[in-house]
Formats: structure tokens, C-alpha cells, sequence
């Protein structure tokens, strides 16, 4: 996936939130396979694994006291994959 568009973060000592948005041509389904086999590499435990509807997928990785949101959507031809990430304290 090529570019990144209307994201941002935000980071203050130990608590991080991120909303990241990428679009490219390459298939959702290779890009949710890529994410699901490289997340685990770096400490992050794959908790939800859902095809939303017809067009959509998503993971929701942990580790620690952060989680990890992916969506692929597949539109018009192109993917955008969207990544939430965020502290999550309630974990414990």
C-alpha cells in the first residue's frame, strides 16, 4: 500500500493513540495475510479476526497495555487499510 493520507498520532509519556490511513492496489486479503504473519514476529497477539462484510476485513492485535485495530477495505479496485492504534489501561 502506497501513500498515507489523514493520519496522525499523538504521544504523552507512556500513552500513544495513532489513526493511520493507507490506500493502494494491492488486494486486501494479501495485505491482511502480510499483517497477520508479520504482527506476531513483533510481540502481538491477534485477537479478532473477522470478515465484516464482503469488502471488509478486520484484525484487532494486543500486546501489553496497547491494542491494534487493522480494517482492509477493498473498493473500486484499491485496498485502504485503516490502523487504529491506542493505550489501552484496562488491561491488565
Amino acid at each position: 500500500l502506497d501513500d498515507a493520507h489523514e493520519s496522525h498520532s499523538i504521544e504523552a509519556a507512556s500513552w500513544r493513540l495513532g489513526h493511520f490511513v493507507y490506500s493502494g492496489s494491492v488486494p486486501g486479503e494479501e495485505a491482511a495475510s502480510y499483517v497477520r504473519q508479520r504482527m506476531p514476529q513483533h510481540n502481538w497477539e491477534l485477537v479478532v479476526d473477522e470478515k465484516v462484510d464482503e469488502h471488509t476485513t478486520r484484525l484487532r492485535f494486543l500486546r501489553g497495555h496497547y491494542a491494534a485495530e487493522y480494517r482492509f477495505i477493498r473498493q473500486d479496485g484499491r485496498t485502504q487499510m485503516v490502523v487504529d492504534y491506542q493505550t489501552d489501561y484496562s488491561r491488565r
